[in-house]
């Protein structure tokens, strides 16, 4: 019985797991590009260089955690830390100037909530959304024998 449920709960997690990390590395879209996608989506520039895209993004203050590292592959998770980085720095008032802001400065909140589409429309159209959490089965039922402590 028990090295049935080991096995089990082993299983389990390889299958929620194994996706996650499968996942995560399968995009080839480094950082930088996601950079010049991200800045050209925000409207701060057209046909950007990864230098000029990611000094846009970074004195508005729009960067992962660790800063933007151009060469490596951009993630699921990378792509949420920015994602809250835009979130920070529009509630600060930093993305005001943006083109979508710009006619809807007397709404804040409206502003906010066009970058926040943007910004989560480019991470779907590349596939960067962070896996769902994995819903795990039932615990199986309690036998009315064994004594419970």
């Amino acid at each position: 019985m028990k090295k049935t449920a080991i096995t089990f709960v082993i299983l389990a997690l390889g299958v929620f797991l194994f996706p996650g990390s499968q996942y995560a590395i399968a995009s080839s879209l480094t950082q930088g590009d996601y950079a010049i996608q991200l800045a050209e989506r925000l409207g701060m520039g057209e046909n950007l260089s990864v230098d000029a895209a990611i000094a846009a993004l970074t004195k508005v203050e729009i960067m992962p955690a660790k800063g933007f590292k151009p060469g490596d592959i951009m993630n699921p998770v990378i792509a949420d830390e920015i994602l809250s980085a835009v979130r920070k720095a529009c509630k600060k008032g930093l993305l005001n100037s943006l083109t979508c802001c710009k006619e809807l400065v007397p709404l804040p909140d409206k502003c906010c909530e066009e970058v926040d589409t943007l910004v989560t429309s480019l991470n779907e159209d590349l596939e960067l959304l962070p896996p769902a959490p994995p819903k795990l089965p039932p615990p199986p039922p309690r036998d009315p024998a064994s004594q419970s402590y």
